[in-house]
């Protein structure tokens, strides 16, 4: 899906400026949709499905087209400095992607 790579980035932006909250910044990437779409969300209870994002958000790249997983090959973010990055995430328990 076109974005969902750079959306963590990109919107921490918004939490490292102070323009938002970082708890204002989890709802609106986890809780809002799940809500919205009508699925389970925001729960690491034993028997639960573990749905988890490990971030760094303090690690810095230059987005470039040999980092990009879409299929699409172009993005708005090409050449722009990013301060965070996803580094694994897990689904249903099981790993489904870490860095490359």
């Amino acid at each position: 899906m076109t974005g969902l790579q750079t959306a963590a980035p990109i919107t921490l932006e918004l939490v490292h400026s102070g323009r938002i909250s970082v708890l204002r910044w989890l709802d609106a990437l986890t809780v809002k949709p799940a809500k919205l779409i009508n699925i389970p969300h925001g729960s690491l209870k034993v028997g639960t499905e573990a749905d988890i994002v490990i971030l760094d958000p303090e690690s810095k790249s230059i987005f470039s087209p040999d980092m990009n997983a879409s299929r699409s090959t172009n993005s708005a973010f090409f050449g722009r400095e990013m301060r965070g990055s996803v580094k694994m995430t897990f689904v249903g328990g099981r790993l489904a992607y870490e860095t490359r």
